[in-house]
C-alpha cells in the first residue's frame, strides 16, 4: 500500500490494482485501511469517492485519525471539477451523504464548492449544526452574481429571535468582510437593529 501511495498514476493502466485498493478499505486492520484511503487520495477518480464515503460511513467517531485521512482523501479527489460534478450529482437524494461532502468542502476554497454549500444549506442542511459555516463559505467564495440570490436566503432569519440571526449575520459579515465587500443595505439595517437590541438587553 505504502509503495502504491507513492507511485503517481498507478490507477493507469494497474489492471486489478484499484480493485485490490477499494477491497482494502473494508480490511479489520485500520492501518490497512488508512493506508488505502492515502492511496486513493494521491491518484483522484470519480469512482474513488463512493468507497471512501463508505468506509467513513463505517468508521467509529472515536478513530479520528481514519476519518482525518479520509476527509482528506476526499478533498484531493474533488479538487478535479469534473470529479466534484460527478460526485455531488450521484449524493443528490442520499442526506448523510451530502452532509459529508458539505463537511469536505469547507477544505477547498472555489466556487464550484461555494455553489454546492448554497443549496446544501438552502435545502437539506438548513438544520445543519454547521450551517453557518457552509453559510460563510458560501458567501465567501461564490461568484458575485449569486450573491444577490444567497442575500434573499440570509434575508429569511430575519425576525427568528434568539441566537439564530446573530450566527447567520456575523458568518455572513465576516465572509463579506474577506472579500472586501459591504452587505446591501437591508441587510445592513438588520445587523444595526440586532446590534442596538444587544445593547439594549
Amino acid at each position: 500500500m505504502k509503495t502504491l501511495a507513492e507511485r503517481a498514476g498507478w490507477r493507469r493502466g494497474a489492471g486489478g490494482l484499484r480493485e485490490i485498493v477499494i477491497s482494502k478499505l473494508a480490511d479489520p486492520d485500520a492501518f490497512v485501511r488508512r493506508a488505502a484511503a492515502e492511496v486513493l487520495r494521491r491518484d483522484a477518480a470519480a469512482d474513488n469517492i463512493g468507497p471512501l464515503l463508505k468506509l467513513w460511513s463505517a468508521t467509529p467517531a472515536e478513530d479520528t485519525l481514519l476519518i482525518h485521512t479520509v476527509r482528506m482523501a476526499l478533498r484531493d479527489n474533488l479538487r478535479s471539477p469534473h470529479i466534484f460534478e460527478m460526485a455531488t450529482r450521484n449524493v443528490r437524494g442520499r442526506p448523510e451523504e451530502m452532509a459529508k461532502l458539505a463537511d469536505v468542502c469547507l477544505g477547498l476554497p472555489k466556487q464550484q464548492a461555494a455553489r454546492f454549500l448554497f443549496g446544501f444549506v438552502s435545502n437539506e442542511g438548513a438544520e445543519s449544526p454547521r450551517m453557518t459555516a457552509y453559510l460563510h463559505h458560501a458567501a465567501r467564495y461564490l461568484a458575485a452574481d449569486s450573491l444577490p440570490r444567497l442575500y434573499a436566503h440570509v434575508l429569511t432569519f430575519r425576525n427568528r429571535g434568539g441566537s439564530i440571526e446573530r450566527r447567520v449575520l456575523r458568518s455572513l459579515y465576516r465572509a463579506l468582510q474577506e472579500r472586501g465587500i459591504k452587505p446591501p443595505q437591508e441587510i445592513a439595517a438588520w445587523g444595526l437593529a440586532t446590534a442596538r437590541k444587544l445593547i439594549g438587553s
